[in-house]
């Protein structure tokens, strides 16, 4: 709000959120509402296609799917959320009950066994019953109906 009047840009992987977004911004007053057409996937194909275009994306470009991020450029514009190092690795974490998806260095993947936190390298090494049994617990639940860190309650095992 109070920024109407101001020139907007929106760039996506493919385009798809772009178009989405556009027309909420636009339902909500904005004017002057652009969008890179085809998104950054488009973008890399047109760079690869022209080679005299300089190339202004950094990074990665996170993608949906198995692959995760696709390489623009060297850069390494993220870090490691549990050592604060140069990474640009998206991986899930290992506890299904959990599943958070966060970036991990190679070192914290060896040494907290591709997990996001302490309580899920606990959690990983239950038994497949234990595991189930945790995932019923009703305080446990949210973690379901959420994309955002949650403590487990390994109590609801003993």
């Amino acid at each position: 709000k109070g920024k109407e009047k101001e020139d907007v840009l929106l760039y996506c992987t493919g385009g798809i959120r772009c178009e989405k977004t556009s027309a909420y911004l636009k339902h909500h007053g904005f004017k002057n509402v652009s969008q890179l057409h085809g998104g950054i996937i488009d973008y890399v194909r047109q760079l690869e296609k022209d080679k005299s275009l300089e190339n202004k994306f950094e990074g990665k470009n996170f993608v949906f799917d198995e692959r995760r991020g696709e390489r623009i450029s060297d850069n390494i514009i993220s870090t490691c959320h549990q050592c604060d190092n140069s990474c640009d690795t998206h991986v899930n974490c290992k506890n299904e009950n959990c599943n958070l998806l966060f970036l991990q260095c190679l070192s914290c993947q060896e040494k907290h066994k591709n997990c996001c936190s302490a309580e899920c390298i606990e959690v990983i090494h239950l038994s497949k019953e234990e595991r189930l049994k945790l995932r019923k617990g009703i305080e446990n639940k949210k973690m379901y109906h959420s994309h955002s860190k949650v403590t487990l309650n390994l109590k609801a095992l003993k």
